[in-house]
């Protein structure tokens, strides 16, 4: 009888387990930074400054772009994509001062680094809502192309915004 118990137990536990995806984005929490300015493990960290204005955790990003023309960027480049796997975007922002549009701005890349297609793109290219000054869920599920191998993450703050970043995941489904 205690090892049918246990047998369930065990086999409760492995589903359990196995049904959670896989958090492929590292330090999506902005828990981490080099300096003020750096959070750790991010491709390009353009116009940042370390906030304890949060959504969850110590610390998010405070991203503010002046009037000069052009945008500054949040990226990483995250690596070991499946083709056919779904992966669930999510983050939180805050528009403290809507200038220009804020944006999401991502793709799938091969194993040279360019560009593929076979998404939606108002999926991966989107401006945010101007929230209010206040914390907004972000959520989109994408699907990996045929010869994807890295996921292109951005966001992309334009002239006169002010935008705060945090709690960022990509999930493999």
């Amino acid at each position: 009888m205690n090892k049918n118990y246990i047998s369930t137990l065990l086999m409760t536990l492995c589903l359990t387990v196995t049904s959670f995806g896989q958090e492929l984005m590292l330090n999506g929490g902005l828990e981490n930074w080099t300096s003020d300015t750096n959070p750790t493990d991010w491709t390009k960290a353009e116009g940042l400054v370390k906030s304890t204005d949060t959504n969850t955790g110590s610390f998010s990003a405070k991203q503010t772009k002046d009037a000069s023309k052009g945008r500054v960027n949040l990226t990483q480049n995250i690596p070991k994509i499946t083709v056919g796997k779904s992966y669930t975007i999510t983050f939180w922002y805050k528009i403290a001062v809507a200038g220009k549009p804020v944006k999401i701005w991502c793709n799938f890349r091969d194993n040279n680094g360019g560009f593929i297609g076979g998404n939606d793109p108002d999926v991966l290219r989107a401006n945010l809502d101007v929230n209010g000054n206040s914390w907004t869920k972000y959520e989109a599920t994408v699907t990996a192309p045929t010869a994807a191998v890295k996921f292109w993450f951005e966001v992309r703050t334009y002239s006169n915004t002010t935008v705060y970043w945090d709690a960022f995941s990509f999930l493999q489904d």
